[in-house]
C-alpha cells in the first residue's frame, strides 16, 4: 500500500515537473524569437590597433539586433579573416544580448617600393597594403622582383632572395638595437644585401649567411667608428675572410 501511495506521489512529481520543463522552454522560445530581448545592443572589440570597432564591425557583417541565437559565428570569422590585417578571431556570445570579438592584428613590419607605389608586409611576408605614399617609420626594402602580389596573400618573388631570411635579418636586428640606426636595405643583382645606415655609413653585409656572426661584428665597428668620429665609409663582409672597414673617399 505504502508502495503504491509513493509512486503516485513520484508520477505527480515527474508530471509536474515535466509541466514545469514544458512551460519554462515555452518561454524561452517565445523570448528567444518572439522578442526583442535577446537582439543584438552590444558588440565589443578587442584586440584591435590598426583596425577601428566600426570597421571590425563592418567586417564581420553582424549587425545590432539581430537575435543572438541566429547570428553565424563561423560565417563572421571567416568574413574577418578575409580582412588583410586580421590573423586570428574568436566571437563568444554574451547572453542574453551582447558580442565580443577578439581578433590578433597583422602589424606592418616591411615596405617594398612597387612602381609608383609601396608594399606594405608583415613579419611573415603577407600583404597587407598597397599605398601610394611611404610610412617613415618603416624600414624600406630595395631591390626586391615582385613575381606577383595580392593583398592578404604572401608576397611572390622572381629573384633567388628568400623572404624569409631578410625578415628574419631584421628580427635580429631589432633585437641588438640595430634597426632603429638603419634607413634602408638594398639588395643587388647578385643577392648581395647593403644596409644603409642613418648615419651614413653603409654595410656591405653580402649574402645572407653567418648572420648573427656578420651583426655581433657590426655592432663592435660601429662602436669603434663612432668612439672615432668617422660617420662615412663602408663595412665590407664581401672582401676576403674578415670585416674590413674602408672610409668613404678612399
Amino acid at each position: 500500500m505504502t508502495n503504491n501511495i509513493e509512486r503516485k506521489i513520484r508520477k505527480k512529481k515527474i508530471g509536474l515537473i515535466t509541466i514545469l520543463l514544458f512551460f519554462l522552454i515555452s518561454i524561452f522560445i517565445i523570448l528567444s524569437t518572439k522578442t526583442s530581448f535577446f537582439d543584438i545592443s552590444e558588440i565589443a572589440i578587442q584586440g584591435n590597433d590598426v583596425l577601428d570597432d566600426e570597421k571590425v564591425i563592418l567586417a564581420s557583417g553582424l549587425n545590432y539586433g539581430e537575435n543572438i541565437f541566429k547570428i553565424r559565428t563561423q560565417e563572421a570569422k571567416e568574413n574577418l579573416l578575409s580582412h588583410p590585417y586580421v590573423k586570428s578571431v574568436n566571437i563568444k556570445r554574451l547572453f542574453p544580448n551582447k558580442l565580443v570579438i577578439t581578433i590578433k592584428e597583422r602589424n606592418e613590419f616591411l615596405l617594398i617600393p612597387y612602381l609608383d607605389s609601396y608594399i606594405y608586409i608583415d613579419d611573415e611576408g603577407y600583404v597587407l597594403n598597397l599605398l601610394a605614399y611611404k610610412k617613415e617609420n618603416l624600414l624600406e626594402i630595395e631591390g626586391i622582383n615582385i613575381k606577383d602580389i595580392s593583398i592578404g596573400k604572401k608576397i611572390s618573388l622572381e629573384n633567388n632572395i628568400s623572404l624569409e631570411k631578410i625578415i628574419d635579418l631584421i628580427k635580429d636586428c631589432k633585437k641588438i638595437g640595430l634597426y632603429k640606426e638603419m634607413k634602408k636595405v638594398k639588395i643587388d643583382n647578385k643577392s648581395n644585401i647593403v644596409i644603409y645606415l642613418k648615419s651614413g655609413i653603409k654595410v656591405a653585409f653580402g649574402y645572407l649567411n653567418n648572420v648573427k656572426y656578420k651583426l655581433s661584428f657590426t655592432i663592435k665597428i660601429l662602436d669603434d667608428l663612432k668612439n672615432r668620429g668617422i660617420d662615412k665609409g663602408t663595412i665590407y663582409f664581401n672582401k676576403g675572410d674578415s670585416p674590413i672597414f674602408i672610409p668613404e673617399g678612399d
